[in-house]
């Protein structure tokens, strides 16, 4: 299972990198990385829709992933960090693929 939301979202934010390193930076408002992370979370949570498992799991992991996702897109945009778009994506991927093996699981 992968997730299905972070190539659209790295693509975009790879083509707008200097708005979105003011928006994901230290500077930024509390109101903007809130409303980041509130997207982060329900992208995750609408591809984790299908799976069977409790409220309580799905909620850590929706969590959990939207949280590390929005943390490895800053990273991705620092100068020097990742190569390009797809090598991000495939980073985080390769990252969250336990993290959803371990959900389905249970």
């Amino acid at each position: 299972m992968t997730t299905t939301f972070a190539r659209a979202m790295i693509e975009h934010a790879w083509e707008n990198q200097q708005a979105f390193r003011a928006l994901l930076g230290k500077g930024s408002g509390q109101v903007v990385l809130s409303r980041f992370r509130d997207l982060a979370v329900e992208l995750v949570r609408d591809d984790l829709d299908g799976v069977n498992a409790s409220k309580q799991r799905k909620g850590a992991t929706t969590r959990f992933l939207a949280a590390g996702f929005l943390d490895l897109l800053a990273w991705g945009l620092e100068p020097g960090s990742a190569a390009d778009p797809q090598e991000l994506e495939q980073l985080f991927q390769r990252m969250a693929r336990p993290v959803l093996d371990q959900l389905k699981r249970a």
